[in-house]
């Protein structure tokens, strides 16, 4: 079968192509069939590739975190989803960030806070222990963020209303913790074991 023959036929009385003695409809042409079918096997089977983390940073806040991380070793963690948090953190009436991160060297996992404001950043865990959470954050399942003014119940019974956005790290089925921004400096409130 030549290619010739598989030439629709506009001439042909009856609306059909005839390729090798055989009857097609015009849109259902051998070569037309077989193009389609390779191109719907190869788009079908494609994915969309994911964004790189670092692309999914606000504006702002990249070059903060492109500064912080090569100072202390830092690289972005997608061992939590989501690995960003946004929330006025410290007070001031802007959002800022909490990345999840891991160390460069150690391995170890913890959170830089990026602010909105020019206050620099804060790196927690990923070596340096505070509160009961150890080091590093591997044992963290879920985290979230805690509205200010928002009801907490505390380890010991007590209820108090956070003063600022919170972050909230929860081990699933264990325990939990506020990281909480007083005094200008993040502390551990123990929530529960």
């Amino acid at each position: 079968m030549s290619p010739r023959d598989l030439t629709p036929n506009p001439a042909s009385p009856d609306g059909f192509a005839r390729a090798g003695g055989r009857r097609f409809p015009y849109s259902l042409e051998p070569m037309k069939l077989a193009t389609t079918l390779m191109l719907l096997c190869v788009l079908g089977n494609s994915e969309a590739q994911p964004l790189p983390l670092e692309m999914q940073l606000p504006d702002w806040a990249t070059p903060k975190w492109e500064r912080i991380a090569k100072e202390s070793s830092l690289k972005l963690s997608g061992r939590l989803n989501p690995f960003l948090q946004r929330g006025d953190f410290d007070g001031d009436g802007k959002n800022d960030v909490a990345l999840f991160v891991e160390s460069t060297k150690s391995g170890k996992y913890g959170i830089a806070v990026i602010y909105a404001s020019n206050r620099s950043p804060s790196v927690l865990f990923v070596g340096k222990p505070l509160g009961n959470g150890g080091d590093s954050l591997d044992w963290v399942d879920v985290w979230n963020v805690q509205a200010k003014g928002s009801l907490q119940h505390g380890k010991n019974g007590t209820q108090y209303r956070l003063g600022a956005d919170t972050l909230l790290l929860i081990k699933e089925s264990s325990a939990s913790a506020l990281l909480a921004f007083e005094n200008g400096q993040f502390k551990w409130r123990q929530q529960g074991d």
